[in-house]
């Protein structure tokens, strides 16, 4: 079950495994990349804002680091 609303976090969920523990991140749009990182305590639904804005023009991905998000 997704903790968050639609509404508020809008993105398809993305996971990579690394050696057992899944990473998740957002990869949204298309064009010239922008990677976002996060500080601790927050996780990638403190950059919402900023990938709806940038996803149109650009590839936006933000990790979220494990244990975080």
């Amino acid at each position: 079950m997704r903790a968050i609303p639609r509404d508020l976090y809008p993105f398809e969920d993305h996971f990579l495994d690394l050696d057992g523990l899944d990473y998740h991140y957002l990869d949204e749009g298309s064009g010239e990349p922008v990677v976002a990182v996060h500080g601790n305590p927050t996780w990638s639904f403190y950059y919402r804002d900023l990938v709806r804005e940038l996803r149109n023009d650009h590839r936006v991905v933000v990790p979220d680091h494990i244990g975080c998000g």
